[in-house]
């Protein structure tokens, strides 16, 4: 089989750090608290069939809106989905133990990832789209040549698997666990390195862009950045006074700005370690024995850190203006907002708990188009590299491709 020689460790340990993509005036920002005063933004009827339910059972026979590409990928749920760098593949995991490579164009299927014994809840392509690694729950990897179709590198943690993320120019992949470890292997090889936390769950993660770098979000509130080479923590925020209140649920990063999301947000700047605001997107939420409704599951940076997309379980989509740490725009969904991501400087799509998804003007915070895709909630969106598609998969196992009808 054929594949990409990687580069020795050393040499990804060695790559130049930069600062250029970090906000001109970040260090400038103040330590400060915002929270918002008023109530919600969706009616009483919204705010019932917020957080999570299914579609009513009448609107269950209303039609979906025509996809590009439409298939069943999964039986049971369908946890994950990812688009290749090169624009040609997309990769999907599910509840019936495989991952699937597809043709994004078609959706023909082109290979199945097997040899998992639980769900596979991560799917990602390395950096030059040679390489796809699916991961299941129980914590077992598998690295898969797209070429060849054949597994390169099978990898076993033996601890539930939480995160996956690619380095964004090595063959170097990450992983954090139930345990709080964070693993990192040179592939093909295996190499592996870890990076013990607080011995609580590693929820989420993310290799910084400078390669040397990767942010973590802890059960305890709390987050890391870690040295790749030294394996060692260079900033964190722990402690009553900078932890969230709640497990991490998701996590972002651009530049020098990391942003951690549970029940508020948090800005970190990774070089300094300094906490640059906490963004209290609940308040007046109440405490109602419904947190979970209240929990950010999605955040998503701008490609000029000026603006953050952060998609709450309680129905909306919240726009801040980083710049003044201000929120700009509220977007109202009728159910929970699962996943954010950006289509451009001026858009925002979303994927949402009631099947459908949604693009929005982040200047005005109005919807400039949206899809009814499936029945169930969606779990994932990707977005291809040209932006031009967004592909969507749910709870019943589906995976739609939808296309925009012009670029943004």
């Amino acid at each position: 089989m054929r594949c990409d020689t990687p580069p020795r460790m050393e040499d990804v340990n060695d790559r130049d750090s930069s600062d250029d993509d970090a906000p001109a005036d970040m260090d400038d920002i103040e330590i400060v608290e915002v929270y918002e005063d008023g109530a919600s933004d969706l009616s009483d009827e919204e705010e019932e069939g917020a957080g999570g339910n299914l579609l009513e059972e009448e609107e269950d026979d209303m039609p979906l809106d025509e996809a590009a590409v439409s298939f069943s990928a999964h039986r049971g749920s369908a946890f994950v989905c990812a688009v290749s760098g090169n624009g040609q593949y997309l990769v999907t995991g599910g509840e019936d133990d495989r991952g699937c490579v597809w043709r994004l164009d078609s959706g023909e299927l082109v290979f199945a990832c097997g040899g998992h014994t639980d769900s596979v809840t991560g799917a990602a392509f390395n950096h030059d789209s040679t390489l796809v690694a699916t991961a299941d729950m129980s914590g077992s990897v598998h690295v898969w040549s797209v070429e060849t179709q054949q597994s390169v590198c099978d990898l076993d943690m033996s601890t539930d698997l939480n995160w996956i993320d690619w380095h964004r120019q090595a063959n170097v992949l990450l992983a954090g666990t139930a345990d709080g470890t964070v693993w990192m292997w040179q592939v093909p090889s295996g190499q592996c390195k870890t990076m013990q936390g607080p011995g609580v769950s590693c929820g989420v993660g993310q290799v910084l862009a400078d390669g040397r770098r990767a942010a973590a979000g802890y059960d305890d509130g709390s987050v890391r950045v870690w040295d790749l080479k030294g394996s060692s923590v260079t900033h964190s925020l722990v402690g009553p006074s900078q932890t969230h209140p709640a497990a991490v649920t998701c996590l972002d990063a651009g530049g020098e700005l990391v942003a951690t999301a549970a029940t508020d947000v948090r800005l970190l700047h990774a070089g300094t370690g300094r906490l640059l605001a906490t963004l209290g997107l609940n308040a007046g939420g109440g405490d109602d024995g419904e947190g979970d409704v209240n929990t950010v599951e999605a955040l998503s940076l701008d490609g000029q850190q000026r603006t953050l997309a952060a998609g709450v379980l309680s129905g909306r989509l919240s726009l801040w203006d980083l710049g003044a740490l201000v929120e700009k725009q509220s977007c109202p969904h009728p159910a929970g907002v699962t996943r954010a991501l950006w289509r451009g400087p001026h858009t925002v799509v979303t994927g949402c708990l009631d099947g459908t998804v949604r693009a929005w003007d982040a200047r005005m915070g109005q919807p400039t188009v949206s899809w009814r895709a499936h029945r169930h909630d969606i779990l994932d969106l990707a977005l291809s590299p040209d932006g031009q598609c967004v592909v969507s998969v749910s709870d019943g196992g589906t995976c739609t491709v939808h296309r925009f009808a012009s670029p943004d």
